[in-house]
């Protein structure tokens, strides 16, 4: 940029560019677009112009745009002075009324049809909040209502258990407040089997309590028994057990501490059944086992075992086994 200003400072302007008049014609173009609209309309920057009018220095450049600006000026007409473009201004004719006019109407149509739609809006929420306040109403008294009759009875129970405990004083008896030794908390998970018994099973297992109980001992005898056939008769019959707690009344066994999806009361069921089958055949093998045994040896070998209590059963109440069960 140096050079391009020592270049600029360096030329003068020829001998036929008049430049008092392009001093004037700069002067004018920054008093009436500013420098920044001059430097544009001339092509040149905002610092030219400005390092012109401070040096009082007229560069090539700058000679050159002016020049054309001139030129352009010249083939555009005379200058025309303030009063006169204020003048043409005055004269010219006024743009017609009726476009303006219609875009009015159709901003005021507008804001009509806002002020309805705004007001049906008003009135519907207005009538929703009545319905909401006449629901409100309604169910507060109704709570209202049924808080006095609670209280009411829980009156009425603390007047009965007064007059008992009065009448148990009287009699010598203890009072009504501890005469009950029936309640129980309700278990979390009913569904679950215990193998110990406790002192709500009848009232949480009902009428399957008879089945639990032979189950729960039918996992005491196992751990008893010396002989193999024993352990697998007992066996068996846990199985069979089992096969309905789970199948049939769909109860969840230990040591599982939720209750089973039903997904996995299949995969419990289907490993059951499995199981069952497994010990029906040891059981059958082990009898043949000792027969053939006692056979052999006459009596002196092989172990007879008690009589199986389920034998005549065809496999126990489950129905699982067929009639020729070991």
């Amino acid at each position: 940029m140096n050079g391009d200003t020592s270049t600029e400072r360096g030329a003068g302007p020829g001998p036929v560019t008049g430049e008092g008049q392009l001093w004037a014609l700069l002067q004018d173009l920054v008093e009436r677009e500013g420098r920044d609209a001059a430097a544009e309309r001339l092509g040149l920057s905002e610092r030219t112009i400005r390092r012109t009018l401070t040096d009082r220095h007229l560069s090539r450049r700058m000679t050159e745009a002016l020049l054309r600006e001139r030129d352009r000026r010249h083939a555009a007409g005379p200058p025309r002075s303030a009063p006169e473009e204020r003048r043409e201004q005055r004269e010219q004719p006024r743009q017609p009324e009726q476009p303006r006019r219609a875009e009015v109407g159709a901003a005021g149509q507008l804001m009509r049809q806002l002020d309805q739609r705004f007001g049906r809006l008003e009135q519907t929420m207005g009538e929703r909040l009545d319905e909401l306040g006449g629901e409100l109403d309604t169910w507060r008294q109704g709570a209202t209502e049924q808080t006095e009759r609670l209280q009411a009875e829980v009156e009425g129970l603390r007047e009965s258990v007064a007059a008992l405990d009065r009448s148990a004083a009287s009699t010598g008896g203890p009072p009504a407040a501890h005469t009950r030794s029936d309640y129980f908390p309700p278990r979390t998970f009913p569904e679950l089997v215990t193998r110990e018994p406790a002192a709500d099973d009848g009232r949480v297992y009902g009428a399957v309590l008879a089945l639990i109980e032979e189950w729960r001992g039918t996992w005491k005898e196992r751990q008893r028994v010396k002989y193999t056939l024993d352990w697998l008769r007992i066996e068996r019959r846990r199985l069979e057990l089992e096969q309905r707690l789970i199948g049939e009344f769909e109860l969840t066994l230990p040591p599982t501490n939720r209750p089973w999806s039903s997904s996995e009361r299949q995969q419990e069921l289907v490993w059951c059944e499995n199981a069952y089958r497994r010990v029906w055949w040891q059981l059958v093998w082990t009898r043949l086992l000792h027969g053939g045994l006692r056979l052999v040896t006459l009596g002196a070998w092989g172990w007879p075992g008690p009589a199986d209590p389920h034998a005549d059963r065809g496999g126990g109440e489950s129905g699982t086994t067929g009639e020729n069960s070991p």
